[in-house]
């Protein structure tokens, strides 16, 4: 019988086309899910749910029988999220799932991301020997946190691990790079603030779940591994197109000088008044929209054999049926 996958954060963006991945290539899938959270329809009677929370060490252990990988991609993910939240879910809850893999067997693939590059995006094309740079925010330093407790396991514990980066994931039914964009797109709001030949790094959803299977059936242990498309599209490409399929008007640009003084005063406004709402603009943004992304993929390529699954013009018709649906 082959052995379970157990996909945490299965409901999120990248897990439900990751799960769909699995299924394909049949392999059994158990999925730990929050309670009372609704699951897709399509699941029933392919997907072992198992309703539990990742912050709760007993949780993780009681649906570990059995499984063989743990894709775990559960994270609190947004760049306004207290440090306590990603304290308690991708800190503290990557160091149950860690503790249950070792003390189950098996392998753990971590979804990570490349905000642990922090600032040196801004400065270099980051390819996975560049270090952790300066985090700009809560959701980068929780990454960088993730991969550390990660390496540690894996050189002090043994722990059979390997840890993929993803770009800037996109596709149909992404929050930030489509539904979010999308608002600030036709509410005007100021989003362009790179060159006009600034990459975008961006990676589509089914290609990350492509490199995610790779990693857990052939990578090395302890290995680190960028997921980006490499496309030769900018950031002023992209949320024009974005901008076109929501019916938007063209994405209009802020300088650099002045978002880069904006992202920091606006965060500690928005402290000092004690504001729950996500400022316009935060530092974890800026330092991806108004830089360079250039995350080479070349190890994945050589190493693994992965290749992204869908092109740019293909990409971006499937956003606009499902718009359009």
């Amino acid at each position: 019988m082959m052995a379970v996958t157990l996909v945490t954060g299965a409901n999120g963006f990248v897990g439900q086309a990751l799960v769909r991945l699995l299924l394909a290539e049949g392999h059994a899938v158990r999925a730990l899910v929050l309670p009372g959270e609704s699951v897709p329809v399509d699941w029933e009677g392919r997907v072992e749910i198992v309703r539990g929370n990742i912050c709760r060490r007993d949780d993780v252990r009681a649906c570990m029988q059995g499984v063989g990988v743990v894709q775990h991609l559960a994270a609190a993910v947004g760049d306004w999220i207290p440090w306590s939240v990603h304290q308690a879910v991708t800190v503290e809850g990557t160091q149950h799932v860690i503790d249950a893999v070792i003390e189950n067997g098996g392998r753990l693939v971590l979804t990570s991301s490349v905000t642990v590059y922090g600032h040196f995006i801004g400065q270099r094309a980051c390819d996975e020997s560049v270090p952790h740079g300066r985090a700009m925010g809560c959701y980068g330093r929780a990454k960088q946190a993730q991969e550390r407790l990660v390496g540690e396991a894996h050189q002090t514990r043994g722990l059979d691990s390997v840890i993929v980066r993803p770009g800037n994931i996109y596709g149909p039914g992404c929050g930030p790079w489509l539904n979010d964009l999308g608002e600030a797109l036709k509410r005007g709001t100021p989003s362009l603030m790179a060159s006009a030949e600034a990459n975008a790094g961006l990676v589509q959803v089914r290609s990350i779940a492509a490199l995610l299977l790779a990693a857990q059936q052939r990578a090395p242990s302890g290995e680190i591994f960028n997921g980006c498309d490499e496309l030769e599209v900018t950031w002023h490409r992209y949320f024009a197109d974005i901008a076109r399929l929501v019916n938007a008007p063209g994405p209009r640009a802020l300088p650099y000088w002045l978002g880069a003084g904006l992202a920091p005063t606006l965060e500690m406004a928005w402290r000092v008044t004690g504001r729950s709402t996500r400022p316009p603009i935060t530092r974890e943004a800026f330092n991806l929209v108004a830089h360079d992304n250039r995350f080479p993929a070349g190890k994945a390529r050589s190493s693994l054999g992965w290749r992204p699954v869908v092109d740019y013009a293909d990409a971006m018709a499937e956003i606009n049926a499902t718009l359009a649906g």
